[in-house]
């Protein structure tokens, strides 16, 4: 049975699979206690930069249920993006340590 997931979104807010992939986390978490971590990579990152809406509110009910949510430092650096400009609860992260998130989980999906 799976007890964990990571679920990596590479899709910038306004293509549906961004939208999915905190979808799907949140669901998981929410109704099977599975522990998942989302990762927000390359255009990705762009989902949660927005001050209001659909998927911002996603984000914030999976971060209050104890989600995480990382978002890859190099490609946050890559498009001119801060940490201070993550939403609260979001950590960065380098690119050498997402193996080791994606490692410890016993699925990976992709968004």
């Amino acid at each position: 049975m799976i007890s964990s997931c990571s679920v990596i979104v590479r899709k910038p807010l306004g293509q549906e699979p961004s939208t999915l992939g905190i979808r799907a986390a949140w669901a998981m978490m929410a109704n099977s206690g599975i522990e998942v971590s989302v990762i927000l990579m390359g255009d990705g990152i762009y989902s949660v930069l927005g001050k209001s809406g659909y998927i911002r509110d996603l984000y914030r009910k999976f971060l209050d249920e104890n989600g995480t949510v990382y978002a890859v430092t190099e490609d946050m650096e890559a498009r001119g993006i801060e940490a201070d400009q993550l939403p609260e609860g979001i950590e960065p992260l380098a690119a050498a340590d997402v193996y080791g998130i994606v490692d410890d989980t016993d699925s990976i999906m992709t968004f």
